[in-house]
């Protein structure tokens, strides 16, 4: 099978995850949002990893960039062993929006909550399991904080990005 368009977004976003991570941890490195899109952001934040381990700094990800990006997401994940994942399967009927009522919408809040502590500007819904207006407020300021449209929708694109940034900020005590 043909290396196409859709193997090329994967692998970036896998990447961008790890620097994602490495983010969270080391203030050098810029926030990079998983996309799948090698921009600017990317490029800013692999120059940081680059120039923090002493590499040349390109901005380019040659085998010596991502084997030394993965490492160092391998070491920190190795670190925090008990982190909490959240990897529900997803309902078929994205987006979830006002009024809707699913077990997908509760995990959101929860997630949504939780991240409220660490995002100041970040409301705090009410976990019920209904996508209701604190919801919808919530998930629209948390789209704004990931650089994404703020549609106060969850669409497949929004939900992994809140997945993984909850997932990338929590562990077990």
């Amino acid at each position: 099978m043909a290396y196409d368009n859709v193997d090329k977004i994967a692998h970036i976003r896998e990447f961008q995850h790890y620097l994602y991570v490495l983010s969270n941890v080391y203030d050098e490195i810029p926030t990079v949002i998983p996309d799948g899109y090698f921009g600017a952001q990317t490029k800013a934040g692999v120059e940081a990893f680059q120039r923090m381990l002493r590499l040349p700094v390109t901005g380019i990800v040659d085998r010596v960039t991502w084997d030394s990006i993965f490492a160092e997401y391998a070491r920190i994940e190795s670190e925090n062993e008990h982190a909490v994942s959240v990897r529900p399967i997803l309902p078929e009927d994205f987006p979830l929006k006002s009024d809707s009522n699913s077990e997908a919408t509760f995990i959101l809040q929860l997630m949504l909550a939780s991240l409220s502590n660490d995002f100041p500007s970040l409301p705090k819904p009410d976990i019920s399991g209904k996508f209701d207006e604190k919801t919808q407020a919530a998930v629209t300021a948390m789209q704004i904080i990931l650089g994404l449209p703020p549609s106060g929708e969850i669409d497949k694109t929004t939900w992994d990005l809140i997945a993984s940034t909850y997932n990338s900020r929590k562990t077990i005590a």
